[in-house]
């Protein structure tokens, strides 16, 4: 069964924590009225990748609430703030929905975030960053059962794409796999099969393993660049 489409965008990469003058979101605010203006802000994620103090994150969740409901918020609040200040900052909102996640990259760590105050409502960590499978696989299971939805975080290559679809699949996640799409002229040609995504979905086949791998052209012509700095 498809799922309607989720757009993510990551408008406030120029803003900075120190920041306190409200104008400073004017850019990345009109920026965000001409996305609502093409898509539904219900169906909108935003990254924004901590770059909030508590004056600037007030002012921005205020402007939404009144601009649109977004589907989520991603890491809004400074690295630097304490989980407790991150949680009572959320308990002013309780109309937005929280994810977060994508920074463990330990399974302690993890557990800290699922048991802790600052619990996002989706939980959202990179298999990359957080390893192994049967830990991700656990970790998932347990953010589960604190009341989190799941996604993974995923602005990544086709490899990382299938082994985060695979998990996707294992604990039944709830959410958007986060994807690439048209971020990487070429894309399909790195891989042997092609990436089984259409309609916006990730098929998965019955074969063993993710189901692709490497295609041996782009290994043989990323080599050269690595060795050599161009394709020629």
């Amino acid at each position: 069964m498809g799922r309607r489409a989720t757009a993510k965008v990551r408008p406030f990469d120029g803003v900075a924590p120190d920041g306190s003058e409200r104008g400073v979101l004017t850019p990345a605010l009109q920026r965000l009225e001409a996305v609502f203006a093409a898509v539904d802000s219900t169906r909108v994620a935003i990254d924004c990748h901590w770059r909030f103090n508590l004056a600037l994150a007030r002012a921005f969740v205020e402007w939404q609430e009144t601009a649109g409901r977004l589907y989520w918020l991603e890491d809004l609040l400074d690295f630097e703030l304490s989980d407790q200040a991150v949680a009572d900052f959320r308990s002013a909102f309780p109309g937005t929905r929280w994810a977060g996640g994508e920074d463990v990259i330990h399974p302690r760590a993890a557990e800290s975030l699922i048991n802790g105050p600052a619990r996002p409502d989706v939980f959202m960590p990179d298999e990359k960053h957080l390893c192994g499978l049967d830990v991700m696989r656990d970790l998932l299971l347990l953010a589960r059962a604190r009341g989190c939805a799941l996604s993974l975080h995923n602005p990544s290559g086709p490899i990382a794409t299938a082994v985060s679809a695979h998990l996707c699949k294992v604990v039944g996640a709830e959410e958007p796999l986060e994807f690439c799409f048209r971020a990487v002229d070429g894309r399909p040609a790195l891989t042997d099969p092609v990436e089984p995504v259409e309609g916006g979905i990730y098929h998965l086949g019955e074969a063993p393993g993710i189901g692709l791998a490497p295609s041996k052209k782009a290994l043989e012509e990323y080599a050269t660049v690595l060795a050599k700095g161009s394709a020629a």
